[in-house]
């Protein structure tokens, strides 16, 4: 009996190294399973509003640049290694995904806008200044500001608000966790922040 036990024990180990083996080795894999582990990505509902916020490590920003770029996926790792400085930017920032969108689907970058100059002051926020509505707040209650970010316009295709936000990583070399706070400042959200808390540890994984 001691003997069986130790023979499951050890194919299950073994099936453990064998799936982890093949997810480094697999870009694809990889990134799928970061879009999977639930320690990365949170969800919030508040009234109409719909908020998701999912950390994305290095490499799987690296990654998807290479693929928007038109490399194979056969070929990531190897053109990774070859542009080793550009994977050194991504090295210094902590980068988050942030979807705000509405319940009903409706278009959100629309939501409670009256005419086309609202229209423009919304979408030049976004472009310019929404970092400035997110912030970390880390377990020794520092405040970390975001560094910067991007906006994806789509020009009225998608109904979706979506958001890189970039965070010096220096300065969560000490702590434990962390809550991604969002304050609304454009879409009138009817709350003061919204908080997101996440296990430094478990980003470490990846």
């Amino acid at each position: 009996m001691k003997n069986r036990f130790t023979l499951l024990l050890l194919t299950f180990l073994w099936t453990l190294v064998v799936s982890g083996c093949d997810r480094a080795s697999d870009p694809l894999k990889y990134m799928q399973a970061v879009e999977k582990d639930g320690a990365l990505n949170q969800m919030l509902e508040h009234e109409e509003f719909l908020v998701s916020v999912h950390y994305r490590p290095h490499k799987y920003m690296a990654y998807r640049e290479l693929l928007k770029h038109g490399v194979e996926p056969d070929s990531l790792d190897y053109q990774l290694a070859r542009v080793s400085k550009d994977r050194q930017v991504f090295d210094k920032g902590l980068y988050f995904e942030v979807r705000i969108s509405l319940i009903n689907k409706a278009n959100i970058i629309l939501y409670g806008i009256n005419d086309q100059e609202a229209y423009a002051r919304r979408v030049d926020y976004l472009n310019q200044g929404v970092f400035n509505d997110f912030y970390l707040l880390s377990s020794n209650y520092t405040k970390i500001k975001a560094s910067g970010h991007s906006f994806q316009n789509t020009f009225g295709a998608g109904v979706n608000c979506d958001i890189v936000v970039v965070f010096p990583i220096e300065d969560l070399d000490d702590v434990s966790g962390f809550d991604f706070v969002y304050e609304d400042r454009i879409f009138g959200i009817n709350k003061e922040r919204l908080m997101f808390h996440f296990d430094v540890r478990q980003l470490r994984k990846w």
